[in-house]
């Protein structure tokens, strides 16, 4: 029955978008006074009246919008979920929207999680970097997160898999469509084995901007961020200053920022929070220090300074 009344209240949340226009926070608004009135769970159509009186719209028009929503819901598989911030099962994290949109196991959410993110455009180095790192992470049980894009993010999707981790792929497109077309039988691996989360419902429309509210996503339901290799500019880079306006910490290797080619990695390294290391092996005790057993003999790996001594 919850699972219900949140396909209802996502469906209602769909119709005010269709007919107003209006920005999440200002529906944000107009549902808290809505809810004073009503269960939100409710269909909008056994209340038609109330929302016309609060969004100021005719209620035939509310009804027709509703009625295109709920036929494009329609298109979710059985399986799929809608989880709503504030339920037990919604991960943690500022700024993730009202709604999130699933097919696999939510129990995946319950684990630590590390993004792994990087250019379409990979090198061998930058491929090798990537599986090490995987496997370096999955074996302190920590679930990867990751797009679905060319490059380092499905090389680091198939890599999980392949070594029995958890994965966990974060559209840019609603559940109901596949981007790249590429990665169409990925993408249905990780809804098998893994998890898939969308922040867009099946009524929405796939822009290429949605990439950058993909990656605001992947930067709040993630402890952490590690940046395998990019390109100055690159989609990458604006994710790692997502997550630390997140106050998460962001990890690159030492051979970026020593790469006199690229800028963004000098510049980032300087921001609090963020750590260089030398190897796959050093990323788990520099993000999850809390999980590693001090040694004197063996100190944790420090954050990497641009006036450190050679």
């Amino acid at each position: 029955m919850e699972s219900l009344r949140q396909l209802q209240e996502a469906i209602n949340w769909e119709a005010l978008r269709l007919s107003l226009k209006w920005e999440e926070w200002q529906l944000e608004g107009l549902l808290e006074e809505i809810g004073l009135l009503i269960p939100l769970g409710d269909p909008l159509t056994l209340h038609p009246t109330i929302y016309s009186r609060h969004t100021g719209l005719a209620a035939e028009e509310l009804l027709k919008a509703h009625s295109s929503v709920k036929e494009a819901f329609f298109k979710l598989a059985p399986h799929d979920r809608i989880i709503k911030r504030g339920d037990s099962n919604f991960p943690e994290g500022r700024g993730l929207p009202r709604f999130l949109y699933a097919r696999g196991n939510l129990d995946l959410l319950k684990m630590k999680r590390v993004t792994i993110a990087g250019t379409s455009s990979v090198s061998n180095q930058g491929r090798d970097y990537t599986t090490e790192s995987v496997k370096a992470l999955i074996e302190r049980k920590v679930a990867i997160v990751s797009g679905l894009n060319l490059g380092i993010e499905g090389i680091a999707h198939l890599s999980t898999l392949a070594e029995g981790g958890m994965a966990i792929g974060v559209l840019t497109t609603p559940l109901t469509e596949t981007y790249p077309e590429a990665h169409k039988q990925l993408q249905i691996l990780l809804g098998e084995r893994g998890l898939l989360l969308s922040q867009f419902s099946p009524l929405t429309q796939s822009e290429r901007w949605h990439t950058i509210l993909r990656n605001q996503v992947m930067a709040a339901l993630s402890d952490a961020t590690l940046i395998v290799e990019e390109r100055d500019g690159g989609g990458a880079v604006k994710q790692a200053y997502y997550a630390l306006e997140q106050e998460k910490r962001v990890v690159l290797f030492k051979h970026l920022v020593d790469n006199r080619s690229l800028v963004w990695p000098r510049r980032l390294v300087q921001k609090q929070g963020v750590f260089s290391v030398k190897s796959p092996e050093a990323i788990f005790p520099i993000l999850f220090p809390s999980g590693v057993k001090k040694s004197p003999s063996k100190p944790l790996p420090q954050q990497f300074s641009l006036f450190e001594s050679t």
